[in-house]
């Protein structure tokens, strides 16, 4: 299943595609956002 989330690239910085992560959603009426991002 593939989901769909706007992020701040910055949090991005240093993932590749395959990495394994955990994150943090803040949802609200227009979507979700990840609001934090950890490399497992």
């Amino acid at each position: 299943m593939t989901m769909a989330f706007t992020a701040d690239p910055g949090l991005l910085a240093g993932l590749k595609p395959g990495d394994k992560v955990s994150f943090e959603l803040a949802v609200g009426d227009g979507g979700a956002t990840v609001t934090a991002i950890r490399k497992q």
